[in-house]
Formats: structure tokens, C-alpha cells, sequence
């Protein structure tokens, strides 16, 4: 479609301008500001969000970047991604090379007074995008920003999300939440989340009742025993880790545990 290839190739830039202009819009319209944003993409998105941080890294407080493509000089070199160059372009060609270097997030690091906090998300055994991207720009990062905070989250036996177990999924999101509200400031307790303690197996069992419901059929033998296993867990967790997860259940609002 028209509206697809007026975001790949050369024309790929225009979609980080298009999300850059989505945050300048919400903070000219005085809805938020830029110590209050915090931006999050996967795979494309991730590539995404690192190429918008290192174009405007004032706009945002802090970036999630899940399993990203981030050196895309390289990227054709690793696993199956010589299959995207259809989508992004071949640095192999002059004119590609161009314009792949120009927006390549590895690349483009400023240097600059402000940089948001980083959590970089990646598994060992992904067999999409090469874990290796997150990690050197973890590296390059944390070099050019010893002072700001870069985090490196690698999940071990997990490829690139898809099909991944129940409680893998759980504890990324509690990592992945606990650093949001880290960043922006948020009291999970002030704001209005049910409060859990050691030994409250009332709202972990509530929970895991839900849970159980909400599993289609046909998966529901291998879902449950993820969600036992994260019940016993649970009952022995600090408070914390406790209340993240049902601060984080998707099921959270709709049930009003």
C-alpha cells in the first residue's frame, strides 16, 4: 500500500518523524512533557524507538527497546534478516547504505547533555534479530553514558517472544514495569494499586483463578502448569514482586481484583 512504502526503504525516516511529531504534539498540547514520557517497541519498533532516541533524545525520560534491530549497516550479515532487505534497503548498494547509515540507531549516538535512562530487552537464543545488536549498543552506551542509566535485560532459553511460557512473560513484565515506575516516579501503593504482602495467597489465588479462565482451550494444559508454577513462587515472593504482578495483569482493570 501507499501508506506502507511511504515508511520503507528510503522513505523509512518518515516514520520516526511521524512519532517524533506524536510527541512533540502531546507536549504542545500540554498533556505531558518530556520528564514524563517514557517510549517502548520491539523488533521493528525497537528500531524504532533507538532511532527516535538518538534523533531527539530530549523528547523522552526513559526508552524500552525490546529485541531491536540497531545496527542496520551490518544487519543482512546475521541470522535471517538478509531476507529484510526488501523492507529496509541493501547496505551492500551505494545508494541504500546512504540512507540506512543516516538513520542507523548504532551509528547515530549523540553526544549530548541529555539522554534518556535505557532498558535494552533481548534472548540468547533469538533467531530473528541477533541478539548482538542490543548488546553493542548496550556497550557503546553505557561508554558514551557512564553516568546515565543502561540496562541490559538478555532472557535466557527464549527466542524472539512469540510461544513464550507464562511465567517468563510475568517476570519480564515485572522487570519491565518496575523500571516505568522507577523512571517516572510512580508509588504503585498512591497510585491506587491493591496492596499484597508476603503470605496474601488470597489475591495470588484470585488471581490464578482468573488467569486459568481466560486460557483458550486448546492451550489450557501447558498455561495452567505455567500459572502453578508461578503461584508457588508468588507465595514465597517479597511484597514487591507480589504486587507488581497484579499491578501488571492485563486482566487487572477489567476485574478490579
Amino acid at each position: 500500500s501507499a501508506w506502507h512504502n511511504d515508511g520503507m526503504l528510503e522513505n523509512k525516516q518518515n516514520t520516526f518523524d511521524d512519532f517524533i511529531s506524536a510527541a512533540e504534539w502531546l507536549m504542545e498540547n500540554e498533556y505531558t512533557n518530556s520528564k514524563k514520557i517514557v517510549i517502548s517497541g520491539g523488533s521493528n519498533g525497537g528500531l524504532l524507538v533507538g532511532a527516535t532516541m538518538t534523533q531527539r533524545p530530549e523528547l523522552f525520560k526513559a526508552v524500552i527497546c525490546d529485541v531491536p534491530l540497531l545496527d542496520m549497516v551490518r544487519f543482512p550479515k546475521f541470522l535471517i534478516a538478509s531476507l529484510w532487505r526488501a523492507e529496509y534497503g541493501d547496505p551492500d548498494r551505494k545508494e541504500d547504505f546512504e540512507w540506512l547509515h543516516a538513520y542507523s540507531p548504532y551509528h547515530n549516538v549523540p553526544s549530548t547533555e541529555e539522554w534518556p535512562n535505557l532498558l535494552l530487552k533481548t534472548a540468547d537464543h533469538d533467531t530473528r534479530v541477533d541478539p548482538l545488536h542490543a548488546r553493542k549498543f548496550a556497550a557503546l552506551v553505557q561508554e558514551m553514558y557512564p553516568k546515565s542509566l543502561t540496562l541490559l535485560r538478555v532472557e535466557k532459553n527464549a527466542g524472539h517472544g512469540a510461544g513464550k511460557p507464562l511465567h517468563k512473560v510475568i517476570d519480564e513484565l515485572e522487570d519491565t514495569w518496575a523500571f516505568v515506575f522507577d523512571e517516572l516516579g510512580i508509588d504503585i501503593i498512591e497510585a491506587g494499586f491493591p496492596i499484597a504482602s508476603p503470605g496474601d495467597f488470597e489475591a495470588v489465588t484470585e488471581i490464578s483463578k482468573i488467569l486459568k479462565k481466560s486460557i483458550p482451550a486448546g492451550l489450557s494444559r501447558h498455561s495452567k502448569k505455567d500459572i502453578d508454577r508461578c503461584y508457588e513462587a508468588l507465595k514465597h515472593a517479597p511484597r514487591f514482586r507480589i504486587h507488581t504482578f497484579i499491578s501488571t495483569s492485563p486482566l487487572h482493570m477489567k476485574h478490579k481484583l
